[in-house]
Protein backbone atom coordinates (compact mmCIF):
# COMPACT_ATOMS: atom_id res chain seq x y z
CA UNK A 1 0.00 0.00 0.00
CA UNK A 2 1.18 3.48 -1.34
CA UNK A 3 1.31 6.13 1.02
CA UNK A 4 -1.18 8.68 0.39
CA UNK A 5 0.69 12.47 -0.03
CA UNK A 6 -1.48 15.63 1.79
CA UNK A 7 -1.72 18.45 -0.65
CA UNK A 8 -2.19 21.91 0.93
CA UNK A 9 -2.58 25.55 -0.82
CA UNK A 10 -1.40 28.86 0.08
CA UNK A 11 -2.38 32.27 -0.67
CA UNK A 12 -0.60 35.24 0.31
CA UNK A 13 -1.08 39.22 -0.14
CA UNK A 14 1.55 41.44 -0.82
CA UNK A 15 2.33 45.15 -0.58
CA UNK A 16 0.95 46.84 -4.05
CA UNK A 17 3.72 49.32 -3.23
CA UNK A 18 6.59 46.38 -3.98
CA UNK A 19 8.46 46.50 -7.33
CA UNK A 20 8.49 43.26 -9.57
CA UNK A 21 12.11 42.11 -8.06
CA UNK A 22 10.98 42.36 -4.10
CA UNK A 23 7.66 40.49 -5.07
CA UNK A 24 9.86 38.03 -6.84
CA UNK A 25 12.40 37.88 -4.10
CA UNK A 26 9.09 37.24 -1.39
CA UNK A 27 7.71 34.70 -3.62
CA UNK A 28 11.40 32.71 -3.44
CA UNK A 29 11.74 32.92 0.00
CA UNK A 30 8.55 31.72 0.67
CA UNK A 31 9.08 28.46 -1.51
CA UNK A 32 11.97 27.97 0.57
CA UNK A 33 10.47 27.92 3.88
CA UNK A 34 8.64 25.06 2.67
CA UNK A 35 11.27 23.15 1.24
CA UNK A 36 13.12 23.54 4.14
CA UNK A 37 10.09 22.21 6.14
CA UNK A 38 9.92 18.94 3.99
CA UNK A 39 7.26 20.52 1.70
CA UNK A 40 7.30 20.66 -2.45
CA UNK A 41 5.84 23.47 -4.22
CA UNK A 42 4.44 21.86 -7.26
CA UNK A 43 3.35 25.47 -8.78
CA UNK A 44 2.81 29.02 -8.30
CA UNK A 45 0.29 31.41 -10.16
CA UNK A 46 0.65 35.28 -9.83
CA UNK A 47 -2.44 37.33 -9.54
CA UNK A 48 -1.62 40.71 -9.63
CA UNK A 49 -3.83 43.50 -9.29
CA UNK A 50 -5.34 45.47 -11.98
CA UNK A 51 -4.13 49.44 -11.80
Amino acid sequence: MTEEQTLYEAIYILSTELSDQEVEQQAEQLEEVVRQAGGEVEGTRDFRTRR
